[in-house]
Formats: structure tokens, C-alpha cells, sequence
């Protein structure tokens, strides 16, 4: 374990007091993910990675596959995204280029964009689909 402390002590592990909500350390219960989803706004928001003492981890958005909305263009690619840029960062060794898919993800939600599972009536925002979503990041890489 104390191996796996040194490897990723750099990990946020705690929210910051300032809005910024970076990467929080979470047990493996769903439970527990679920309550965290809630402080981002949507499981569609929160990625996750599944990380050893040696060899590559695991890197995936908390939410799973969406079944439920296949094929619907409603799925938020950006936890898959962030999921992307925690691997760049802290598996791959390219904190910079994490940095990059991050900052992208940052500008688009500034510029207003929305997927259904973070759009609210009234917020002035734009509701794009997984797609649009996905080509409004890569604009802004």
C-alpha cells in the first residue's frame, strides 16, 4: 500500500474550499459513488479510476455503458473524457496533455453547452446531444 501512496500522492483527495471541484477519493461502494455524483451534478460528470501497486489502471466514467439511452444521443461524454485525462495524468505520465482534455472540458461547460443529465430549465444554457458534446471538447483542444 505504501507504494501506492508514493505513486499517487500528488491525487487531490479532498475538495478544495475554493469552487473547483478537481478528483475525490472514493471507497468502491456504488453508495458512496452515487452521493459524490451528486456534488458534480451527474454520474455523466464523474469519472473514476481503478489503480494497483504496478501495471496500468483502470479508467472509466462512474456511470457505466447507459443502456437505458443507447443510440439516443443523450449521454454525457465528459466523464469519459475526464476519465481520459486522469489516465494521461496519473497512468501515462503526461500530466500536460491531461491538462489539455481537462481545460477543454472546463471551456465548453463555460460557454454554456449542456448534455441533458446537467441541463437546467432557465439556466441559459444549450442543450447539445453526446455528439456535439464531444465535437465542442475537441474544438477546444
Amino acid at each position: 500500500m505504501r507504494n501506492l501512496h508514493e505513486r499517487f500522492s500528488h491525487v487531490p483527495t479532498q475538495h478544495n474550499t475554493n469552487t473547483t471541484l478537481h478528483y475525490i477519493h472514493y471507497t468502491t461502494l456504488h453508495y458512496t459513488t452515487l452521493h459524490y455524483s451528486m456534488l458534480v451534478g451527474s454520474l455523466g460528470m464523474l469519472p473514476s479510476a481503478s489503480v494497483g501497486l504496478s501495471g496500468p489502471g483502470v479508467f472509466e466514467p462512474c456511470h457505466g455503458s447507459a443502456p437505458d439511452i443507447a443510440g439516443q444521443d443523450k449521454a454525457n461524454p465528459l466523464a469519459m473524457i475526464l476519465s481520459a485525462a486522469m489516465m494521461l495524468t496519473y497512468d501515462l505520465g503526461r500530466p500536460e496533455d491531461g491538462k489539455i482534455l481537462e481545460d477543454a472540458v472546463e471551456k465548453v461547460l463555460d460557454a454554456g453547452y449542456r448534455t441533458p443529465d446537467i441541463k437546467i430549465d432557465g439556466d441559459g444554457c444549450k442543450l447539445i446531444g453526446c455528439k456535439e458534446m464531444g465535437e465542442r471538447v475537441a474544438e477546444f483542444i
